[in-house]
């Protein structure tokens, strides 16, 4: 497995399935998700907790862990929803579940303001909103 990354999946999974926690299967399950529905997941092991999936057409999700862990696991992620035209969207939110929510839909053609709408009781801090000019 590259170290630097990315990583894409489906890759072997390092971790064994008796010491594979909640947040182990929330993780694969976002990626096996985006497989199936045909976007290219990656996770890079080097930083550790950043995972992308992204699109042919251009556009590409990105989760980050961020800052504060409890009992091993980080309770803040950093979402990234970006097009062929740069950062459309960023926010942090306190759980991964809810930062995968907004990336799937995001590449499958969603709007960022609803995505956010639909994050909005899980969002820690002020979105970064970089929509562009019709």
């Amino acid at each position: 497995m590259n170290m630097d990354g990315p990583n894409y999946w489906p890759f072997p999974v390092l971790v064994s399935p008796d010491k594979m926690t909640e947040q182990h299967r929330k993780e694969i399950r976002f990626l096996e998700t985006a497989y199936q529905a045909g976007f290219r997941p990656c996770m890079y092991l080097k930083g550790g907790g950043e995972y992308q999936a992204r699109i042919e057409q251009g556009r590409d999700g990105w989760i980050i862990s961020r800052g504060r862990y409890r009992n091993g696991v980080p309770t803040r992620w950093e979402v990234w929803l970006n097009d062929p035209s740069g950062r459309i969207a960023a926010y942090w939110v306190d759980d991964f579940d809810t930062a995968a929510a907004g990336v799937l839909p995001w590449l499958e053609g969603g709007d960022a303001l609803d995505i956010l709408e639909s994050a909005k009781p899980r969002i820690l801090r002020v979105p970064l909103i970089n929509l562009p000019v019709p």
